[in-house]
C-alpha cells in the first residue's frame, strides 16, 4: 500500500469513528473531566463510594486505554477534537495555518496544566469559579440533539465565548485547545508518558532531511529527533505512519498498512467498554442504593408513629438527624458533580 492509500485509508478510518463518536457520545470528553472531579472530591473528603463509580467511568475507560495504547481517545474518540479537527481542514483549505515556534509552542504548551491545577483547587473548595466560563460544558450543550443554544448561551455566555475563540483559534493552529488548554489532555499527557506501545522510528531508517512525518503531525511533535515517539502530547492520529514513504514509522509491532485498523479497533473498544461499563455500573449503583432507601423509609415509618414513647420518639430523632447528616456529606461528593458542572 503507497503512503497516499495508507494516508486516505487512515483519515477515512479516523473520521468514521469520529462521526460514530459525535453521534453517540458526544459529551464522553465533559464527562471524563468530571469523572476526575468526583475522585478528588472524594478522596479529599474520606468518603469514596461504589456508588461513584458509574460517575468516574469515562474517566477510568479513557486513562487505562491512554495505558495502553496511548491518547487513542484524544485523536480519534473526543468530539471536542473533532470540531478542531474540522475548523483545522477549514482553515488548511484556505491557507490560514500559523506555526508557532519552538521556543513559544514549548511554553504555551505548560498552560493546560495551570488549567487542570485552578480547575483541581475549585473541586477542593479552595477558589470558585462559575460553571458558565467552561468551554466544554458550551460545547456539550450545543453537541446534543437538538442543539440548547438557548441553555449555552443562558447558562454557559463566557464558555460559549470561549468556544468561539477556541474554534477561531483552531483555523490556524491545529489542534490549538488540546496543545495548549485542555485539562484533559493535560491528565493523558501525563499518564501517556508510561502507555505501553508506542510509535516506533528508527532515524537510521529515515532519509536525509525527511522530516515528513514532523510535517503532518496534528499536535506539532518533532518526530525526527528520536527513535521513538517518547512524547506525552502524540494523541495517535497516525498521520506520521501513514505518510512515511519508508513505512518505517510503526505503532509498536503493527505494521503501517495495518495502523488505522488498528487504532480504529482501539478507539471503538473505548466506546463499547464506556457503554457496557455504564449499563453494568449503574445496575450496581441501583443495587446499592435500595438498602438505603428501604431503610430511609422505615425510618420515616418510626418517626411518625403515634404510640411511639417520648424516648423512643427521642432516639428515632437522632437516628433521623443521623441519617440526614449522611445524606448531607454524601451530597458533597455524589451530588455535586453529577449534573456535570465542574466548579463549585
Amino acid at each position: 500500500m503507497g503512503k497516499g492509500t495508507r494516508a486516505r485509508a487512515t483519515n477515512i478510518a479516523r473520521a468514521a469513528v469520529q462521526v460514530v463518536s459525535f453521534v453517540l457520545l458526544p459529551g464522553i470528553f465533559a464527562e471524563a473531566l468530571s469523572g476526575i472531579g468526583v475522585l478528588v472530591a472524594a478522596v479529599a473528603h474520606g468518603s469514596f463510594s461504589i456508588l461513584l463509580v458509574s460517575q468516574m467511568l469515562a474517566a477510568i475507560v479513557t486513562i487505562v486505554a491512554t495505558v495502553l495504547v496511548g491518547r487513542v481517545f484524544c485523536g480519534w474518540v473526543c468530539s471536542f477534537g473533532a470540531m478542531e479537527d474540522l475548523a483545522g481542514a477549514i482553515g488548511h483549505g484556505f491557507h490560514a495555518r500559523v506555526r508557532v515556534s519552538r521556543e513559544a509552542d514549548r511554553w504555551l504548551r505548560l498552560v493546560k496544566y495551570v488549567v487542570l491545577a485552578v480547575i483541581v483547587l475549585c473541586w477542593l473548595g479552595i477558589i470558585s469559579l462559575s460553571a458558565s466560563w467552561s468551554p466544554w460544558e458550551a460545547f456539550a450543550l450545543l453537541a446534543t440533539w437538538p442543539p440548547d443554544f438557548a441553555g449555552a448561551l443562558s447558562g454557559y455566555g463566557v464558555g460559549l465565548a470561549l468556544l468561539a475563540a477556541i474554534m477561531f483559534g483552531s483555523l490556524f493552529v491545529e489542534r490549538l485547545f488540546c496543545r495548549y488548554l485542555c485539562p484533559m489532555g493535560a491528565i493523558y499527557a501525563i499518564v501517556s508518558h508510561v502507555r505501553i506501545v508506542r510509535i516506533r522510528k528508527p532515524r537510521k531508517a529515515c532519509g536525509a532531511h525527511c522530516r515528513a512525518c514532523t510535517s503532518v503531525c496534528s499536535m506539532g511533535i518533532s518526530l525526527g529527533e528520536a527513535d521513538k515517539v517518547s512524547s506525552g502530547e502524540c494523541i495517535d492520529c497516525m498521520r506520521c505512519t501513514a505518510i512515511c514513504p519508508r513505512k518505517n514509522a510503526t505503532l509498536g509491532p503493527v505494521p503501517p498498512d495495518a495502523a488505522p485498523v488498528v487504532t480504529a479497533a482501539c478507539a471503538v473498544s473505548i466506546l463499547g467498554l464506556y457503554s457496557v461499563g455504564s449499563v453494568v455500573t449503574n445496575g450496581l449503583v441501583q443495587d446499592a442504593s435500595q438498602p438505603v432507601a428501604t431503610m430511609a423509609q422505615t425510618q420515616s415509618v418510626e418517626v411518625v408513629e403515634p404510640q411511639a414513647t417520648t424516648d423512643a420518639t427521642t432516639a428515632d430523632g437522632g437516628t433521623s438527624d443521623a441519617a440526614t447528616t449522611t445524606a448531607d456529606t454524601i451530597g458533597v461528593t455524589t451530588s455535586g458533580y453529577a449534573d456535570g458542572h465542574l466548579y463549585r
